[in-house]
């Protein structure tokens, strides 16, 4: 038996929403898998107008795990409507510590730090306000977690329910503006996933983190 401890305590966000952590299973038959990068928080539709680079979507990634990782060469890439990808590789030197988050500021410009990284001006597509998703790959190239909202069928859906990271035709309701996605640590599917306002939890039942778990498995 192995035991995971997965420490994830709430970073506070620029929309002063903060969540806190809990166990979360892994697959031990995905062997290619790290099991301890998680995507956790997802803001699609940001306030005010998502072309200003002032204004950027977010990304949170949590290490889950008892050892930092390397997170060089690791991508974020999501669908776009004709059906091809556009994606964002984590530069060099990029480093998780254990029980840690990152923030990914989507199409900004800005310094690189413990806790904050922008993608820069490059050509990658807005996520999707009305309906999309979101894959996090390892450097090689082995799918780690996945979300899709408000539509079922986007690219990388079929290679999320191979990998065991997603039900087939799922998705998570549509995030209104300022509502952050949120990962919850209960499994591989669209009921793992809440709304956050920006004050806060909206009332889903049985949804919050506890504090600190322990996940044993093969």
């Amino acid at each position: 038996m192995k035991k995971i401890a997965a420490l994830l305590l709430g970073l506070a966000l620029p929309l002063s929403a903060q969540v806190m952590g809990a166990g979360i299973d892994t697959d031990p038959s995905a062997m290619d898998r790290s099991g301890v990068i998680f995507i956790e928080q997802v803001l699609v539709d940001p306030n005010g107008d998502e072309t200003l680079e002032d204004i950027p979507e977010m990304i949170q990634v949590i290490n889950a795990g008892d050892a930092d990782k390397d997170l060089s060469g690791w991508v974020l890439a999501i669908s776009q409507t004709d059906g091809s990808t556009s994606k964002w590789t984590f530069p060099q030197g990029i480093s998780l510590s254990s029980g840690r988050h990152l923030q990914v500021y989507w199409g900004t410009v800005g310094e690189i730090s413990e806790a904050i990284v922008h993608t820069g001006p490059t050509n990658l597509t807005r996520l999707h306000n009305d309906g999309g998703d979101l894959a996090l790959f390892n450097a090689s190239n082995v799918m780690e977690h996945y979300v899709q909202w408000a539509q079922a069928g986007n690219t990388h859906e079929a290679d999320a329910v191979d990998a065991g990271l997603w039900n087939i035709g799922e998705s998570t309701p549509q995030p209104k503006q300022a509502e952050i996605l949120q990962y919850n640590g209960s499994g591989f599917s669209a009921n793992a996933w809440n709304l956050l306002s920006p004050q806060g939890p909206t009332a889903v039942e049985g949804s919050t983190w506890g504090a600190v778990k322990t996940v044993e498995h093969q």
